[in-house]
């Protein structure tokens, strides 16, 4: 049996004990192959994706902790000037 191309002739697959794998069974390995790569390349861009957030998250909390350390210094200023009124 062949299957039609794009072109609209019909591709004969030729089996010879010769070569161990037939036509046909190349393109499907190359199919598989391809598949799996595109994967691979799936799971590359969410890992990407997945470190960015881990650095977006990183650079939030250092901020967080930035803006903690400043109020936790404003309320020691604000202590000590309530300390020098109340003496």
């Amino acid at each position: 049996m062949g299957g039609k191309s794009a072109s609209g002739s019909v591709q004969v697959h030729h089996l010879s004990w010769g070569d161990g794998m037939t036509t046909f069974e190349n393109e499907e390995e190359q199919e598989e192959e391809e598949e799996e790569e595109e994967e691979e390349e799936e799971e590359e861009e969410e890992e990407e994706e997945e470190e960015e957030e881990e650095q977006e998250e990183q650079e939030e909390e250092e901020v967080e902790e930035e803006e903690g350390e400043e109020e936790e210094e404003e309320e020691e200023e604000g202590e000590k000037e309530l300390l020098l009124q109340s003496a």
